[in-house]
C-alpha cells in the first residue's frame, strides 16, 4: 500500500542526492541513519487536523504537531515541530516544517 505519494513534477532530494518516491521512503532512509550511529529520532504526535477551505476546488489542508526526541546515547534535546500538508486527490502537493527548540526551564 502506497501512503503519500510525491507527485510526479514534484521532487525530494537529501544531501546525498537521493530522490524518495514516497515520504514514507524518505523517513525510512533517514531512520537508517540515525540507527546505524546508534542514535534515536522519535516523534510523537501531539495535534493533527485538516480543513477543506473551498470544496469546489478540491484538497485538504492538513497541519501536524510532533513533540520530537533525539537521543544519541551522549546528548539529549527536543523540539516541536509543525508540519503542514498540502493534499490533492490523495498525493501530496506540498510540505513546510517548522521547528522550535523546547526550553528546559
Amino acid at each position: 500500500m502506497s501512503f503519500f505519494p510525491i507527485l510526479p513534477q514534484s521532487h525530494i532530494t537529501v544531501a546525498n542526492k537521493v530522490t524518495p518516491t514516497e515520504l514514507f521512503d524518505f523517513f525510512k532512509r533517514r531512520d537508517s541513519v540515525y540507527e546505524a550511529n546508534g542514535a534515536t529520532l522519535n516523534w510523537n504526535l501531539v495535534n493533527v487536523f485538516s480543513v477543506d477551505i473551498d470544496p469546489t476546488r478540491g484538497g485538504e489542508h492538513v497541519t501536524a504537531d510532533y513533540v520530537v526526541n533525539f537521543d544519541d546515547g551522549e546528548n539529549q534535546s527536543s523540539f516541536n515541530s509543525i508540519l503542514r500538508y498540502y493534499i490533492l486527490d490523495g498525493k501530496i502537493v506540498w510540505v513546510n516544517q517548522f521547528n522550535q527548540s523546547v526550553i528546559d526551564e
